[in-house]
């Protein structure tokens, strides 16, 4: 059984880690900091020290299948380098690169074969164009926002908030997060290109927020109306057969 490094053990590589080490897997993970190490060991993971530009030594790529990279963006300047530096070390892998859909415009309706001229986060861009010219087996998964109804809770983010932007919600649930890595692993090994990962059908933030503030029990913010918003289709992903837990944003705070 080949096995599956995930590079960035945060919150969606730890949660992805865990669930396909559950399903039987074989998982090996990559975190910066030794504490960090400690801490996943601890939870039964095997893990190693890694950051990214670093090397690998060979036995730590011996009988590796799928590399994801879910590293998120940062802001250091030497990013961008170090993410090209490890493709590089991984080129001959199929790589999986959990992207974000900050790579799109701020305002407009998105599908995966439209054209980016002014991302609205031009790092998380350039780090796909970057990993696509080095990489020979790309999968790019563009997520939407990450949440669940524990710990990321999105009415928690509406907290000491007495007015926000309505438009359209572009979220996906923890669950289908790792859900959608999971299937183009299993069900998906040979394929390739770029996919939105959001959940499906059109909702506005004013009426997914108001639901998950009430499941929480707080007070709603109010709303203002704007002209301009952003929604991103997730067609492909259902097409190519992934099922969503939910087939509605309003379904997960029943």
């Amino acid at each position: 059984m080949a096995t599956i490094l995930i590079i960035g053990c945060g919150w969606l590589g730890r949660s992805l880690a865990s669930s396909l080490k559950l399903n039987g897997c074989s998982v090996l993970c990559t975190t910066r900091s030794i504490e960090r190490c400690v801490e996943l060991s601890q939870d039964g993971l095997d893990v190693f020290q890694y950051s990214l530009g670093e090397k690998f030594q060979s036995k730590q790529l011996a009988n590796i299948g799928t590399v994801v990279i879910a590293v998120p963006p940062s802001k250091d300047s030497d990013y961008l380098q170090n993410l090209s530096e490890t493709t590089e070390y991984l080129r001959e892998k199929r790589i999986i690169l959990a992207s974000s859909t900050s790579a799109y415009p701020s305002s407009g309706e998105f599908s995966e074969d439209c054209s980016i001229k002014t991302p609205s986060n031009p790092t998380v861009f350039k780090a796909e164009q970057i990993v696509k010219r080095v990489a020979k087996h790309l999968l790019v998964i563009r997520f939407g926002g990450l949440y669940n109804t524990t710990t990321r809770h999105p009415g928690n983010w509406m907290k000491n908030k007495s007015e926000i932007s309505d438009g359209w919600v572009n979220m996906i649930t923890e669950e289908d997060a790792v859900g959608v890595i999971e299937y183009f692993i299993s069900s998906k090994p040979n394929e390739t290109g770029l996919y939105n990962a959001v959940e499906p059908g059109k909702i506005k933030k004013s009426e997914f927020y108001t639901l998950a503030c009430r499941h929480l029990g707080i007070p709603t913010p109010r709303f203002k109306v704007i002209n301009e918003s952003k929604w991103i289709s997730s067609e492909k992903l259902r097409k190519v057969g992934y099922t969503f837990k939910y087939s509605h944003p309003t379904e997960v705070f029943k």
